[in-house]
């Protein structure tokens, strides 16, 4: 199946054996890697896909899951939320994937935060969104999710949630199946050489090369990653009690006003915590986002959602131990259930927090030349799984010259 955004390679090209070579090798079935293989794939190149572990990456198993749009800078960072939400629903469609969530609503608890939204809507950052304001309308004119306290939503129709396990397990048997690529699993790589990459089963012959995990990008070039401020972590994503009842379709997202000013990078407005004070300072150390802003809340079911991810940390902090980095995360997490409480009307009860691998200093996609034929590609933790197949398309249009990025929008 083929809607036009991709060309499909009319005749797939079968595995032929170990021995052959690729036009591509792709590191890591991440999401990103996938959507590497796939891009390249459908332009009729020969791909394999090498990964250490077992299967699908149980790492990415851990997002959310989440294809977000609104919000985004006008420029790079629009076209490439707005494309890869795109594919991915033109991709989802094609293998009979069906979205969790639809939609995203973004809360304001305050007049000055009513008029961030209005802000983003005039700025031309919350293209195809509908303000309500005042939300007491009734019809049609009166949002799907209400939480008490709020002043104003902006509405979004553009934002999925897909399970991450299910979308990725899907995607792999998809691209071996219809597009024909080759997965070594239970191969780590070693080493990228001008023939390819040398692995622990061998040397995999390749023209080029995309590294798209983490730990095998900083196997592979840790000196590249350093210089560029990037470091090792990993980060927190809550899951706890949803008290959202059955909306009906279940939101991809929930937000509030000042998280969506953070991620604008305009300095936070009003009371976030609704307590008469001034702003929140940020945590020292290292976060994802700004803590002085409220987490995403992504539900996940009719009566579990998954908050955050609320805080990056260095590898070495025990998550059972008394580290201050462990510290810092348990009040971080206490902060942001509490956050979520006043967010939906009630604060959830946290049922678990996962733990997953993380590059610390990333704020945008970040490509690293390893060699004339390798590029290392990491894109920020939650930003990965929705922009994957929109990054993919301009680091192959650099690197094989498949011509398939789509004009800047304005």
């Amino acid at each position: 199946m083929d809607s036009g955004l991709f060309p499909v390679h009319p005749r797939p090209i079968r595995d032929r054996g170990r021995d052959d070579s690729f036009d591509l090798a792709v590191i890591g079935a991440t999401a990103l890697g996938l959507a590497h293989a796939l891009t390249a794939a459908r332009h009729g190149r020969r791909v394999v896909v090498l990964d250490s572990a077992a299967c699908t990456q149980e790492t990415e198993a851990l997002a959310t899951g989440l294809v977000a749009v609104t919000g985004q800078p006008r420029g790079v960072a629009w076209r490439r939320a707005h494309r890869g939400a795109e594919q991915w629903e033109e991709i989802a469609q094609a293998m009979g994937l069906d979205a969790k969530g639809h939609g995203a609503f973004v809360v304001a608890r305050t007049d000055a935060e009513a008029r961030l939204l209005e802000d983003a809507l005039d700025g031309g950052e919350a293209i195809g969104c509908r303000l309500h304001r005042p939300i007491r309308a009734v019809g049609a004119d009166r949002p799907a999710f209400e939480p008490p306290g709020s002043v104003a939503i902006l509405e979004s129709p553009f934002e999925r949630r897909f399970d991450p396990r299910e979308a990725l397990a899907t995607l792999v048997a998809w691209l071996a199946d219809v597009h024909g690529v080759a997965f070594r699993w239970g191969t780590t790589s070693l080493a990228i050489t001008d023939r390819g990459v040398e692995t622990v089963r061998g040397l995999v012959r390749a023209d080029h090369v995309v590294v798209c995990c983490l730990e095998a990008a900083f196997r592979l070039d840790p000196e590249g990653l350093a210089a560029r401020g990037v470091a090792p972590g990993r980060a927190a994503l809550l899951r706890g009690t949803s008290g959202l009842g059955a909306a009906d379709p279940r939101p991809a997202l929930i937000r509030s006003a000042s998280s969506l000013a953070a991620a604008l990078g305009r300095p936070p407005t009003g009371d976030p915590d609704g307590d008469g004070g001034a702003p929140d300072t940020p945590m020292d150390g290292p976060c994802i986002a700004d803590p002085s802003a409220d987490p995403g809340i992504v539900p996940e079911s009719r009566d579990t959602l998954l908050v955050g991810p609320v805080a990056a940390s260095s590898e070495g902090a025990d998550s059972e131990g008394a580290s201050d980095e462990e510290r810092d995360g348990r009040a971080l997490t206490t902060r942001s259930l509490d956050r979520a409480g006043l967010l939906l009307g009630s604060r959830p009860r946290l049922c678990e927090r996962r733990f997953r691998p993380v590059a610390l200093g990333v704020s945008e996609p970040v490509v690293i030349a390893t060699a004339a034929n390798a590029r290392l590609v990491i894109a920020p933790d939650e930003a990965a799984f929705g922009l994957a197949f929109a990054i993919a398309e301009d680091v192959l249009d650099e690197v094989l010259g498949l011509s398939v990025r789509v004009a800047a929008m304005p």
